[in-house]
Formats: C-alpha cells, sequence, structure tokens
C-alpha cells in the first residue's frame, strides 16, 4: 500500500489551487490610462475636465497612483494646468494637484500631492477619474501634453 493514497493527494492538490485563488484575488491589481491634450478639446469651454481612469472592484484598497510617461500640457493663455485623482464625489481623494504644466523629472510630474484619502478603501465599486483644471484659459486651449496614470490597488479576501 503506497504511503499517499489517491484521495490524500487529490485533497492536497484541492487545497493549493484553493491557496493560489486566494492569492490571485489579493494580488495587486492596476488601472491604467493615457490622457492627452486632444480628449481635453472635446470639453470645450470648460476650466475643468474629469476624464475616466476606469473603475475599481467593491472592496478595493487604493495602494498608489503615479503620473508619468509624461509631457507637460501647454497652449494659448494656460498659465497653470492640475490634475486631481479621485471618484465623482471625492475628486481629489487620492492625488489632489499634480502639476501637469511644468517639464517632467524621471519622466513624472514634478508634485504628486496626495489627496485626503490616498489609501482610500471603496465600498462598492467605484469610477475613478482624472480630473483636470486649468487656469488662464479652458481645458480647451491646450495643444500639447500627455500623462499615463496608474492607479494600484488590491482587494483583501
Amino acid at each position: 500500500m503506497p504511503l499517499f493514497g489517491t484521495t490524500r493527494i487529490r485533497g492536497c492538490a484541492r487545497g493549493v489551487e484553493n491557496a493560489i485563488q486566494t492569492l490571485n484575488a489579493n494580488a495587486v491589481q492596476m488601472l491604467t490610462a493615457t490622457v492627452a491634450f486632444g480628449a481635453l478639446s472635446a470639453d470645450a469651454s470648460a476650466t475643468s475636465t474629469a476624464k475616466l481612469i476606469g473603475t475599481i472592484p467593491a472592496g478595493a484598497i487604493v495602494h498608489g497612483v503615479s503620473l508619468d510617461a509624461y509631457t507637460p500640457f501647454t497652449g494659448g493663455a494656460i498659465s497653470a494646468m492640475v490634475c486631481d485623482v479621485g471618484s465623482t464625489g471625492d475628486s481629489d481623494a487620492l492625488v489632489v494637484g499634480a502639476n501637469v504644466l511644468v517639464a517632467a523629472v524621471d519622466g513624472t510630474t514634478t508634485t504628486c500631492p496626495i489627496g485626503a484619502a490616498p489609501n482610500k478603501r471603496f465600498a462598492a465599486a467605484t469610477a475613478i477619474n482624472a480630473t483636470f483644471r486649468a487656469t488662464g484659459a479652458n481645458c480647451d486651449a491646450a495643444t500639447a501634453g500627455t500623462v499615463t496614470i496608474r492607479v494600484t490597488y488590491a482587494v483583501p479576501q
């Protein structure tokens, strides 16, 4: 008689499979969106415009936000432009006032101030937006600029 029976091996394999599924469910995931100046032009006559990054699932906890692969936004009479990242109800929960007008440092924005709840847990599935705010002109005055926004999160079990 073998040391381990077939039933015992199958039970062990199921345990390993369940552990892998749990690890995958808890894995860090990422929303990624690239916003270029042309996307801001769609909202003419507005000094503020929100662009959808993606939707995180219920129970997600945000671990970080980066604004990179970045080319400064410029154009017209725009004297300042910042980007907030958050939800519809709390537009700057994750990032507040990242400067997207000045030259990049190491491929990212020179500032990326954390919002009021940088590691926020979202109880319900939630749309995450990047809100661009221009000073001196409307957002549609931008003639150059692009930024890739990455939001990393996990959904604990």
